[in-house]
C-alpha cells in the first residue's frame, strides 16, 4: 500500500465479458469474485489469473437466481452467494436456493458470524439463525453496507447519513456536520454573518446549504415544502 503499485490486474474472468464490474471479492485459498455477470472462481492451482481459462465462472445457467451477484463467504461450511433476487448455496458444484424468504429480495450486505448471518435487505436487519429468519430493526431509509463489531454493535450506511446499533438494536443516526456536496458555484453572506452556499440549477444541483460558523444546515425540495 504505501507504494502506491498494483501488483497485477485481472479484467477478462472465464466467458465473462472484459471488464464486467465487480462488486466485491473474498481471498481464502483461492479468490472469489462477485460480479453484475455472476461469480468467478479461481480455479485450485491456477497462477496465471489473467487467463480467463484461470477461472470457473457461474450464472443463471448454474441455478443463481440472478447474475447480479453482490457478495460471497462461507457459512457453515457451505459456500453461499448474494444477489439482487436473493442467496444461493453451492453444494456439488451446483447452485441452490438458500433463505426462501428472501427469494426475489436485493440482498445488498451481509456478515456471517458463528451459525448466524446478518443481512440487509432494502431497509430492514435480518438475522438468520437455526434456519428462523427475523427482522431485527428496520428503518424509512435505504440501506447499502453493513458493519458489525462484537462489542460496539452494527454501523449501517444509508442514503441518508449512517446508523448506529448497539448491541440491543438501539439506534444512533450518523450525519457528518457538513455540505452535502463539493459544489459551490455562488455564495453570499446574510445580515446575521452566515455563509450561504447555492450548489446548482443543472442535474447535479442539491439544494443549498447555510453554515452559521459551527454547524451547516441542507435544505432540498427532498426535505423541504
Amino acid at each position: 500500500i504505501n507504494s502506491f503499485i498494483f501488483f497485477d490486474t485481472f479484467l477478462k474472468f472465464g466467458s465473462f465479458p472484459s471488464n464486467t464490474k465487480v462488486n466485491s471479492t473474498l481471498k481464502l485459498q483461492i479468490f472469489y469474485v462477485c460480479t453484475d455477470q455472476g461469480l468467478a472462481i479461481q480455479k485450485a492451482g491456477a497462477i496465471n489469473l489473467s487467463a480467463p481459462e484461470s477461472w470457473n465462472v457461474y450464472s443463471t445457467g448454474d441455478g443463481l437466481p440472478s447474475q447480479k451477484t453482490y457478495k460471497v463467504s462461507k457459512f457453515l461450511g457451505s459456500l453461499i452467494v448474494s444477489t439482487d433476487k436473493g442467496f444461493s448455496k453451492f453444494e456439488n458444484g451446483t447452485w441452490f436456493p438458500f433463505i426462501p424468504e428472501l427469494n426475489d429480495q436485493v440482498i445488498s450486505d451481509f456478515i456471517v458470524t458463528n451459525d448466524s448471518i446478518f443481512i440487509i435487505s432494502g431497509n430492514k436487519l435480518l438475522l438468520y439463525t437455526n434456519n428462523q429468519l427475523n427482522e431485527v430493526y428496520s428503518s424509512s431509509r435505504s440501506f447499502s453496507k453493513l458493519s458489525y463489531n462484537k462489542s460496539t454493535g452494527f454501523a449501517i450506511a444509508t442514503d441518508d447519513g449512517a446508523i448506529h446499533l448497539n448491541k440491543d438494536y438501539n439506534s444512533t443516526q450518523l450525519i457528518p456536520n457538513s455540505p452535502p456536496a463539493n459544489q459551490f458555484p455562488n455564495m453570499s453572506v446574510d445580515n446575521q454573518s452566515r455563509l450561504w452556499y447555492a450548489s446548482g440549477k443543472d442535474a447535479t444541483g442539491i439544494g443549498f446549504y447555510i453554515f452559521d460558523g459551527i454547524n451547516w444546515q441542507n435544505f432540498n425540495t427532498w426535505s423541504e415544502p
